[in-house]
Formats: structure tokens, C-alpha cells, sequence
């Protein structure tokens, strides 16, 4: 239990700010942040319908293992973020949602039943500026889903609040949100630490200086942080022929640009394969740095066993893209993984006819950046967090998990109502699927696999790799 202010939020599904009975919130309504606090915001996401007299909500449900976000900021810009509460895959001891007793009855928030818990403080410097000669103003916050293994986001609420100044009794200067900010005793002790250097002709230190001059080629260190350091012995510095010397002396010609011409290889071909030597884990996880992959465009991504059993939708597998990076994440496995695994990269071009410029736009798209939904008798439903309104189409990738032919019967469902089926043929590979709804709809969808019905075919799992929402202009 935690004695941290606690302030409840309704949001609908267009996420605007609502009262709990379904009315959307005016500026008399607005929450109220002060400076130099630490708060607890919990959001409750519903489903309003208006259609009588009194309007009903019920509970909207979020995937549960989304990474969820929630800022506020005066502006546009990520440097101007006056609080930032988050969950840190990356790194559990970085989470600030959902957080144990910081639900309203000292519970746990469950997304399932559309409950967020954000940890956020004002106490920062961003918030500090915003309020400079003012006694409060109003602000934006942000609610944000991000499925797993995305980089793309859903923003699940959007709405005002007011920032209020007070007087703080707090004895530092406030911190900026970035962790690489550095205070001015930080800045200090590193500037005391830094290495004290000199320069001189010759090695026995006649004519020193703390800059390099022409004639100057050897160089020495010494500590600022101990007092009376010795000097490092001196130490002879390069003066040899540059690469472009080099080039002209070899019987070359040219500018510096010809000799960057010249000295270019050939383009770097997309790799399509990587192999994953588990001996070599770090604490169960392999990275690697697609920078250096040179891949064409944003692929698909499959991971096999040592056997070649396509294991990429294995649930206890977590594999993550980031900005030029990829992780494989082993560590949930009953097993250690043995042997050398393989990565496969496929083409970026995944998901054709993205857009259907006569009658709908995307507004929410996975391209299959190493995000998987495994369907199958244990786990047969596929969450979509991402509110929309109007949705007329959904396009789908799906795969079995073993290569087999066949179908597979599935479901579109808003919450729990039944709003479409069908019935998907696999041949041995990806199909991909355009599902046109009977009439637009508005909230959260949800897949749910028949599995061993009479339409579904395909023994095991069937694995969706790319999802596309389409929405009515």
C-alpha cells in the first residue's frame, strides 16, 4: 500500500476524457497536476454507448502485454516532456505502470478490465519552466499502447489538464526527465577527473604545452582528481603519410573526392540469414546489430531451431526490434536452447495494397517487424489495442506454424459481441487475408481462432505476422 495521491480518469474510446457516467469532461473538469509532486493517474478505458437515455459504459480490454506510456508536454517536442511514465521491457526496475497497490483500492491495475496505473512526477525541470511567472496553465497528456515487439504505437487518450505553480521546499535544482542529464556536481566530479594533458617537440619535455602545436610529437597524461599526479611517460605521436599520401605515392591521381571514389567497395548485399550459436547468450538474450545487416527495406523476421522448425511464434521466445538492433530473448524457455538457431530475414514488402485510396485509410499497421500472435487451443484470441472509429476493413498475414495446407476459422470480435467471421486457406504459405466488415465499428477488435472447428483444418498453431485496421474516410 502506498500513500501517493491517487486520481482517477475515465477515457472513451476515442479517447477523450470522460466522467463515469459517459459524458465528455469540460475545463471545469480537468485534472489538476502540481509541481513537485508524485501522483498516481488511473485511467479507466470504456465503452460509452448513447443510445438511451442514460448512457451505458461497460470495461474496454487491452492487451496485456502492450508496453503502455502516458507524458504530458506543453508543446510538440520530446525535450519538453513535463512527466513521462512508462514500462521499460529492457529493463524491469524502469517501470512506472501498473505498478503493485497503485490501483484505487491499493490493488494491482488490470488491462483486461481496461485499467492503467501511471507513476509520474512534476518535480522536474521541463514543468518547472512551463509555469515561470504563472500561477497555472493548461497542458496535454498522452496515453499511448505499443503491441509487442512493435515499434509503432496506438494513442489510447489524448486530453487536457491544468499545471499548477506552488512554492517547494525541495533543496537541489530540478532534473531534467533525460537520464543523460548531468547536474552541476556531476559536471563537476567528471571535469576533476578528467586527464590533464601536455604536449612538447621532444621527449624531454623542454617546451610543453597544452595544445598541439606543428612541431609537436609526443604527448603525456596526468590525473586532475590526485593531487601532485605523476606525468605519464611520454608517449610518441603518428606523423606518417594520411591514406590519400599513401594513394598518390602508389602512382594515383586526383582530388581527396576521387580517392573516396576510388577506394569504395561494393554495395553490401541484404543478408537473409543469421545464425544464433546459444553457447554465446548473454543471460539468455542474442543481440544483434542490423545496421551492419544492410537490410533491404523493414523485413520480416522467422527464427528456427537447430532442426528447422520455424519457432518464431514460440510465446516463451520474445523477439524485439529497435531502432538498428534485434534481440531474441531465450530466457522464459523450460529448456536452455542447444546448438546454433537461424534468423531468416524475408522482404520488406510483407502486406500488399496497404491503402484502398477509393473508400478507406490505415490507422493502425504492423508490418511484422519480428511481432507474432500465435494462435492456437491454449491461446486462440489475437488482442488489437488500438481505438479506432469506422473500421470497414482488416487485413491479416497468417501462417501455420508448420508448414501444412488448409484453413482457419476465425472471428472479428468488438469486445465480446460476434461481428464477423471467416474462414482463411493456407497453402504451405503466408496467406494474406482482406476481411471487409458488414458495417463500420468503432472501439477494439479482437481475433479469435475456432480452433478444431468445422472450418478450421490446421493442426497446431496459426501464427498472424501482420495486421492492417482500414477506416472509413
Amino acid at each position: 500500500m502506498n500513500s501517493f495521491r491517487k486520481i482517477e480518469m475515465f477515457f472513451n474510446e476515442k479517447g477523450e476524457q470522460i466522467d463515469s457516467g459517459g459524458k465528455v469532461v469540460k475545463n471545469s473538469g480537468l485534472v489538476r497536476l502540481i509541481y513537485d509532486e508524485t501522483v498516481i493517474i488511473c485511467a479507466k478505458f470504456m465503452q460509452v454507448d448513447s443510445s438511451e437515455a442514460i448512457p451505458e459504459t461497460n470495461a474496454v480490454q487491452l492487451n496485456p502485454h502492450a508496453a503502455f506510456s502516458c507524458f504530458g508536454d506543453t508543446g510538440y517536442q520530446s525535450e519538453s516532456l513535463l512527466f513521462l511514465a512508462q514500462n521499460n521491457p529492457d529493463d524491469p526496475n524502469d517501470n512506472c505502470v501498473n505498478l503493485p497497490g497503485d490501483w484505487l483500492d491499493n490493488s494491482t491495475a488490470n488491462p483486461e478490465n481496461g485499467e492503467l496505473s501511471f507513476r509520474i512526477t512534476t518535480g522536474n525541470i521541463n514543468f518547472a519552466d512551463a509555469l515561470t511567472g504563472k500561477q497555472n496553465r493548461i497542458c496535454q497528456m498522452v496515453i499511448t499502447a505499443t503491441p509487442p515487439g512493435c515499434t509503432e504505437c496506438s494513442v489510447l487518450a489524448l486530453c487536457q489538464f491544468y499545471a499548477y505553480n506552488r512554492p517547494s521546499l525541495q533543496d537541489f535544482p530540478p532534473q531534467q526527465l533525460s537520464r543523460d542529464f548531468l547536474d552541476a556536481n556531476q559536471i563537476a566530479a567528471l571535469l576533476a577527473a578528467a586527464a590533464e594533458i601536455q604536449f612538447a617537440p621532444d621527449p624531454d619535455g623542454s617546451s610543453v604545452s597544452s595544445a598541439r602545436r606543428s612541431n609537436d610529437n609526443f604527448i603525456r597524461f596526468r590525473s586532475r582528481a590526485v593531487n601532485n599526479a605523476e606525468w605519464s611517460p611520454w608517449i610518441e605521436l603518428f606523423n606518417g603519410m594520411s591514406a590519400y599520401d599513401i594513394w598518390l605515392a602508389q602512382g594515383n591521381s586526383g582530388s581527396t573526392a576521387d580517392f573516396l571514389n576510388a577506394i569504395k567497395g561494393e554495395p553490401a548485399q541484404p543478408v537473409n540469414d543469421v545464425e544464433v550459436d546459444t553457447a554465446n547468450l548473454n543471460e539468455g538474450i542474442f543481440n544483434l546489430d542490423t545496421a551492419q545487416l544492410k537490410l533491404d527495406g523493414q523485413p520480416t523476421v522467422q527464427l528456427f531451431t537447430p532442426e528447422g522448425i520455424l519457432s518464431s511464434a514460440n510465446q516463451n521466445i520474445k523477439i524485439q526490434w529497435k531502432t538498428e538492433s534485434l534481440s531474441v530473448d531465450f530466457s522464459a524457455l523450460e529448456e536452455p536452447p542447444e546448438g546454433v538457431w537461424r534468423l531468416k530475414f524475408g522482404g520488406g514488402a510483407t502486406m500488399p495494397n496497404i491503402i484502398t485510396p477509393a473508400d478507406a485509410v490505415p490507422v493502425f499497421y504492423n508490418s511484422s517487424r519480428g511481432f507474432f500472435s500465435r494462435l492456437d487451443q491454449n491461446t486462440p484470441v489475437a488482442y488489437l489495442t488500438a481505438f479506432a472509429e469506422n473500421i470497414i476493413r482488416i487485413k491479416i498475414q497468417i501462417a501455420a506454424e508448420e508448414e501444412s495446407s488448409g484453413t482457419i476459422a476465425i472471428q472479428i470480435r468488438n469486445r465480446n459481441a460476434i461481428i464477423h467471421s471467416a474462414v482463411i486457406t493456407i497453402a504451405n504459405t503466408p496467406a494474406i487475408q482482406c476481411i471487409d466488415l458488414p458495417e463500420p465499428v468503432t472501439g477494439t477488435l479482437s481475433i479469435h481462432r475456432q480452433y478444431g472447428g468445422d472450418n478450421d483444418s490446421i493442426p497446431g498453431a496459426a501464427v498472424i505476422s501482420g495486421i492492417i485496421l482500414e477506416s472509413k474516410r
